[in-house]
């Protein structure tokens, strides 16, 4: 092993001791052992003041040794600490290339059976509640990883001494939400497995003196040994492609279990996902214990590989604004751009920040063409009134040679209704539904078969579906549209509509009506007329109606003040006002009539009923005086 470069080192060293004493409010003794091919202490149950000028007294006086043995100096820290008069956890820091090589370790002795005892005395270690905290300059090999997460320490790449402080009390800091959990039981563990994970590892350490017990078993309670690596007091496993559900692990007594403390799992993509449509992913980290970890310490991103091995790599966001869910509550997301037909290997790399640690999940995708069916809805969106349903394939890069829906439609009482879907010149289906008698939601479900051309081939989509709801609460009656006698609403004049707008709904909802306009009834009449000669509405404000109060709907009388232009063409005309209504987001349309009179069929009216009444008072006087 390589001994660290000792530039800075002492400084470095003994700030991050001074660090971890007062971030753990207690009297801290230190001790430092040098290691090469023996071990020995520099500092002994030391008060961490004063510690810099030792350190940097003795690093002058090293010399170059033959080798690095790390696991004399384990032992050397091990007979301190069993020594101690009093019982209580301890740090061992390791700082170290991460590094173990034939060339720094005793000459007569393997490199195997070497890593193999220095993992196996971690189990000691985690039994007296020592942990083990390795920092290194590079990645360190698998042994010394193990020999930190085994003991209930962590490991840590640290490129830079400047580091050390801030990076150990990271990991301190973090307390549950380390990247891993010890599970101690005496006899059955289970543990839930998601589907889409490509391989599980997990470290089970064991009592040196015991009998090693590990047995596993799949959801179908079938004994699975998996490649396994077994040493002294401690066997890795390595299961391939494990079955999705809930795994069995038989353990010897007082042993403990390894596990990642968040299992990832891809939600999005599917197996087989469109080639028309962008591509989203969401990953959830479940967390397998009680605690709630510190999902902000958590970050993940995605390698896309296409077979030919070509990948592209996307950064995955647990912020809210990529279509994760809410920030931080360990759903990571986003959308990626449309990919090719083709097979493409997903894999997602979960990293724990304050300690490095990763954990991946693989997913097999395929992209291919796949009919979307999609449904919209059109109408007033308002209750008492006829909504249409229509229906279609929203992706139609490839031509459709046959396709046939049922839709099923379910009102806010239960009861279901089988629209009839007619298909129209443009290849949308449309169903009118004339059932909308009372508030709340309605569910809409289609499904259908669809047959499509695909190069040479017919393919068929037996599965075809669509679910969505479209939400009505909200009813409309006029309530008082003024006049002069039947003659309408007269021009150079202003009048105030009276509408009642009722919530059926026990939410209050805000109406914002946008466009309000009259149109003639005459419709080819109505785009000659300019807009100056037609009524005019003031703006309309927010309106707000409150929610209904058991069976009585909430109730607001809207007030709106039209203008009647001085030279309005006269006839009958349709109010129409568009806007949104919330929460639902749905749009809303007023309809009413209007009628517009004019001055002149007054006059001739009035002349009309004068020539009627003075014709009929003279034939009245004719006849009775004949």
């Amino acid at each position: 092993m390589v001994r660290l470069d000792p530039s800075g080192l002492a400084y470095q060293g003994a700030k991050m001791v001074t660090d971890i004493a007062s971030s753990l409010n207690a009297n801290v003794k230190v001790s430092v052992i040098f290691y090469g091919e023996k071990a020995r202490f520099v500092v002994r149950d030391m008060d961490p003041h004063g510690l810099r000028k030792v350190l940097e007294d003795s690093l002058k006086n090293v010399k170059p040794e033959k080798y690095s043995d790390v696991r004399a100096a384990l032992k050397l820290a091990q007979s301190l600490l069993k020594n101690r008069s009093f019982d209580r956890e301890a740090y061992v820091i390791i700082l170290t290339d991460g590094q173990i090589r034939e060339s720094d370790i005793p000459k007569g002795e393997s490199l195997d059976s070497y890593l193999t005892s220095l993992v196996g005395m971690a189990s000691e270690f985690k039994k007296n509640r020592w942990k083990i905290f390795t920092f290194s300059t590079k990645e360190p090999v698998e042994e010394l990883k193990m020999l930190s997460t085994v003991s209930g320490g962590e490991y840590a790449v640290v490129s830079d001494l400047k580091e050390l402080s801030r990076t150990f009390l990271d990991i301190i800091n973090a307390g549950s939400g380390r990247f891993r959990v010890d599970i101690n039981h005496n006899s059955i563990v289970e543990f839930p497995m998601e589907e889409g994970v490509a391989e599980f590892s997990m470290v089970v350490a064991f009592n040196p003196r015991q009998k090693k017990v590990l047995r596993i078993y799949d959801p179908d309670g079938k004994e699975v040994r998996g490649e396994r690596r077994e040493g002294r007091g401690f066997v890795i496993v390595k299961i391939k492609d494990p079955k999705p559900g809930k795994w069995k692990f038989e353990i010897s007594k007082g042993a403990t279990i390894l596990l990642s403390m968040a299992v990832p799992r891809i939600i999005k993509p599917a197996s087989e996902t469109p080639s028309t449509e962008p591509v989203p992913v969401l990953l959830e980290l479940t967390p397998i214990t009680p605690r709630n970890p510190k999902w902000e310490h958590f970050s993940a991103k995605v390698y896309v590989e296409d077979k030919d091995g070509k990948q592209v790599v996307y950064r995955l966001y647990d912020d809210g604004k990529h279509g994760d869910g809410n920030p931080h509550d360990g759903v990571f997301g986003r959308m990626l751009p449309r990919l090719a037909e083709g097979e493409y290997t997903f894999t997602v790399v979960v990293s724990h920040l304050p300690t490095n640690a990763e954990i991946r999940v693989k997913k097999k995708v395929k992209v291919v063409y796949i009919p979307i069916l999609d449904v919209r809805f059109k109408g007033q969106f308002l209750i008492g009134l006829p909504m249409e349903i229509i229906l279609g394939i929203r992706n139609r890069s490839k031509p459709i040679k046959n396709e046939n829906y049922t839709l099923m439609i379910r009102d806010p009482k239960g009861n279901v209704y089988t629209p009839k879907l007619t298909k129209d010149r443009f290849g949308y289906w449309r169903a009118t539904f004339p059932q909308t008698f009372h508030g709340g939601v309605y569910t809409v479900t289609a499904k259908g078969v669809v047959v499509v051309k695909d190069s040479n081939r017919l393919r068929t989509f037996p599965d075809v579906s669509v679910k969505d709801s479209f939400t009505l609460c909200i009813a409309f009656h006029k309530s008082k549209v003024p006049g002069f006698l039947f003659f309408g609403e007269m021009p150079g004049r202003e009048y105030d509509h009276e509408l009642v707008l009722m919530n059926h709904c026990d939410t209050t909802f805000i109406l914002n009506f946008t466009r309000v306009r009259a149109t003639l009834k005459d419709t080819v009449k109505d785009r000659e007329v300019p807009a100056t000669l037609k009524p005019r509405a003031d703006t309309i404000p927010p309106v707000e109606i409150p929610p209904a109060s058991g069976n009585v709907p909430g109730k607001k009388i809207l007030k709106v003040r039209w203008h009647i232009p001085g030279d309005a063409v006269s006839g009958g005309y349709v109010v129409s006002m568009k806007g949104l209504q919330r929460p639902t987001y749905h749009p809303i349309e007023v309809r009413y009539d209007l009628k517009v009179g004019s001055w002149k069929q007054v006059w001739l009216t009035a002349g009309g009923v004068g020539v009627l009444v003075i014709g009929g008072g003279a034939a009245v006087w004719y006849f009775t005086h004949k």
